[in-house]
């Protein structure tokens, strides 16, 4: 009987000891954070739009991005080539990026991305969401690219930065209407000031807009911080910590007592 009670005691205590509260991951603010780019069309659409959580709607982390059609569809990141052949999907240099700075060291654990659709009633079939990009990462003091510059040349990154990683993304969901975000990309933590995004290619390929290229907004998510024990479970484990302290105790004196005897 002694034996059963102590095993109960022991299960109670591990099962409490599990249970915990997992911290869950936020959006980081960007309200202060500031843009660079290596081409824009020079569109009046605001370049900032593409991670400062214009057009997104809803409960995180089920937000929708809605652009609109056509009356405000600027509440996204739009760039074009303006060289190399319009019609391909793949971009002859690299020339597309956008470096966004958060002023101040980031724990990241988490990018969301809400990819640009097009209409698939347009009249010139057009899909500019990206398609395969590269993810760089630097912190405070990192040398940064020439604004309105390929990441060739001498403006290559140097070794004050990192490179992520390499991934093709999703399409939109929809077809410029509300739609979830195409890509939620879990990548391993990592502390940044700065976050770069080279684009490589996108879905479609047209004559139209000499192979412009758009994604509709980039969250970034801290990372999550450790499992933490409830504070009733803390309670409830000193107490059954406590029980078994007792357990013990009294099992010693009952020892020693029949010793003497």
């Amino acid at each position: 009987m002694r034996a059963t009670t102590r095993l109960l005691t022991i299960a109670m205590v591990a099962s409490l000891l599990t249970s915990t509260i997992t911290a869950q991951a936020a959006p980081l603010n960007p309200a202060t954070w500031t843009f660079t780019e290596g081409y824009s069309s020079g569109w009046p659409l605001g370049n900032q739009r593409g991670f400062n959580g214009a057009g997104l709607s809803g409960t995180f982390p089920n937000e929708l991005h809605d652009p609109g059609i056509y009356d405000n569809w600027g509440n996204v990141w739009f760039a074009q080539i303006g060289v190399g052949n319009p019609t391909t999907n793949t971009f002859p240099t690299a020339r597309i990026w956008l470096m966004i700075d958060m002023q101040s060291v980031q724990n990241i654990g988490t990018i969301n991305i809400w990819n640009f659709g097009d209409p698939a009633s347009h009249p010139l079939g057009f899909n500019q969401g990206a398609k395969n990009i590269d993810i760089y990462y630097a912190g405070s003091g990192a040398t940064l690219p020439t604004a309105g510059s390929p990441l060739t040349g001498g403006n290559v990154l140097d070794g004050t930065w990192s490179h992520l990683l390499n991934t093709d993304l999703n399409p939109a969901p929809t077809n410029f209407a509300p739609s979830l975000k195409s890509d939620s990309l879990n990548v391993p933590d990592f502390t940044a000031r700065y976050v770069l995004f080279q684009l490589n290619s996108r879905f479609g390929s047209n004559s139209y807009s000499e192979n412009s290229v758009s994604i509709a907004e980039i969250q970034f998510l801290e990372a999550e911080a450790p499992a933490v024990p409830e504070p009733s479970t803390l309670v409830l484990a000193t107490l059954g910590l406590a029980g078994l302290g007792l357990f013990a105790w009294r099992r010693r004196n009952l020892a020693n007592e029949a010793a003497r005897v």
